[in-house]
């Protein structure tokens, strides 16, 4: 991008040149009391040369700005992270501890089932193999 602008503005900067160098003619320039009489070409490159510079000083200036509001945007993000982070450990410890204070159902009603065991279950599918006792 800043191949381009150069190649740019070198054309820019050509044809001011080429107009300066056929426009020869004497101006003559009052400013106040002041009065200049150069030829058109030079006026117009001086004129040239001067809004470059202060398009520079712009530009420099809005760089700095935005340095600025990057830095200060960098560190509200710091914060902003840190923040969040300390949320999610409080929202850590929070369900932690509700689920803690969750009542337990008593043994009776839990099935007869440890923690990390299968639940029993009557096997129906198999064959008998003992034909029951008839009194």
């Amino acid at each position: 991008m800043i191949y381009l602008m150069l190649v740019i503005l070198g054309l820019i900067g050509a044809l001011v040149a080429m107009f300066s160098v056929q426009n020869l003619d004497q101006v003559t320039l009052s400013f106040f009391s002041l009065q200049l009489s150069l030829p058109v070409g030079i006026i117009f490159i001086a004129t040239f040369l001067i809004g470059a510079i202060l398009l520079y000083l712009v530009d420099v200036a809005a760089g700095k700005r935005d340095k600025r509001e990057i830095a200060r945007l960098q560190k509200e993000n710091e914060r902003l992270q840190k923040r969040v982070s300390e949320m999610e450990k409080q929202l850590a410890a929070t369900q932690l501890a509700q689920q803690m204070m969750q009542p337990q159902a008593p043994l009776s009603q839990q099935q007869g089932t440890i923690p990390g065991q299968a639940q029993r279950q009557p096997m129906t599918s198999m064959p008998r193999l003992i034909k029951p006792m008839k009194n």
